[in-house]
């Protein structure tokens, strides 16, 4: 009798489980609505932009905060799902877990610099348990130290930076705290507070004494190394720029912006602006901005597609995924013909 009951109880198991199959099924396809499993973050180019290939081959989903180039010439890849590494561009990333545990899962990392050529002294901005820390690695990230945290819960580390003109490094944040290490990281001081969110630093390669910072709004301009700034939103609000999204500037042609108002350059230190309308997208926000230097060429991002000019004002257009916005544009300083782009979901 018991063994004809549990035979019985099995038969009904197993219809109950082939009849809710296809709604089982239905809700599946339901919740991933939204997910492209065959779409792609990372896209590189060899040729200077004149074609793109994607590779997001070990890459969790999410989105890219960063690239890095090593001196040993190995790609760093900053993501909000961790740290990846690959040697050669077209191979698979691996993901960076060191040995004290600070980089494992759930991390966001912003971003990373090199302090020595050996690829072993190494800063790392992350994103762990809701605060933005500081580490710092003296063996290639195989250990890491915490050496800053940000005093309020969901603060982020926005930009970190190593200037070799002057061998400082400077980090910002959310918190709107601008502090400098002359010692390679391993203590911080504070240098100015700001009243508003901090997004990126950038200097001026000819002279380490100019420094630019941005906000969602605003352009803070420094003259002698980070110790004062002017803010420079008024002028921006005077041309009708609003909504900063990231910052370049070239090495010959100045500073360059590109915000929800469209991109804009400056020639004379942000004192007035000129804005790249030609051909380029009308009310749609320029995400990330570069300037090859070696080509003398400008990039924008404007949601999918990257624009590439010589002069800003013809263009050609790369449409590398419609699904997502370009949020990273990198560069490489040795070969300035691999360009990477990173996207964001």
């Amino acid at each position: 009798m018991k063994k004809t009951t549990t035979m019985f109880l099995a038969i009904v198991v197993v219809g109950l489980v082939l009849y809710a199959a296809p709604s089982a099924v239905s809700f599946l396809s339901a919740s991933l609505t939204g997910f492209n499993f065959n779409g792609s973050v990372f896209y590189y180019s060899l040729d200077a932009g004149d074609s793109f290939l994607k590779n997001s081959q070990g890459l969790a989903f999410g989105e890219i905060n960063n690239f890095i180039f090593a001196p040993d010439a190995s790609i760093f890849n900053a993501t909000n799902q961790g740290l990846f590494k690959t040697v050669q561009l077209g191979e698979k990333w691996e993901r960076i877990v060191d040995e004290t545990g600070f980089l494992r899962s759930p991390v966001a990392i912003n971003q990373m610099v090199f302090l020595d050529q050996n690829s072993s002294d190494i800063l790392v901005a992350a994103s762990k348990s809701n605060f933005g820390r500081l580490y710092r690695s003296a063996d290639g990230l195989k250990s890491l130290k915490e050496v800053y945290s940000t005093n309020n819960e969901g603060a982020v580390i926005s930009d970190l930076k190593f200037n070799p003109q002057n061998n400082r490094i400077y980090f910002i944040s959310t918190e709107g705290v601008f502090s400098c290490s002359d010692n390679g990281g391993a203590s911080f001081r504070l240098l100015k507070q700001f009243s508003d969110s901090l997004q990126k630093i950038v200097f001026d390669p000819k002279n380490d004494q100019n420094i630019f910072i941005i906000s969602s709004q605003s352009l803070y301009k420094s003259s002698d190394a980070g110790y004062s700034f002017a803010d420079l939103s008024g002028i921006l609000a005077a041309y009708g720029i609003s909504g900063i999204n990231d910052i370049w500037f070239s090495k010959e042609n100045g500073l360059f912006l590109a915000s929800n108002s469209g991109a804009w350059r400056s020639f004379d230190f942000g004192s007035t602006w000129q804005k790249m309308d030609s051909l380029l997208p009308e009310g749609l926000p320029a995400t990330a901005i570069m300037y090859n230097d070696e080509r003398g060429e400008v990039l924008i991002g404007f949601g999918g597609r990257l624009y590439i000019s010589p002069n800003g004002h013809d263009w050609s257009i790369r449409s590398l995924n419609q699904s997502n916005v370009i949020r990273a544009i990198k560069i490489n300083p040795s070969d300035s013909n691999i360009i990477l782009v990173g996207m964001k979901r």
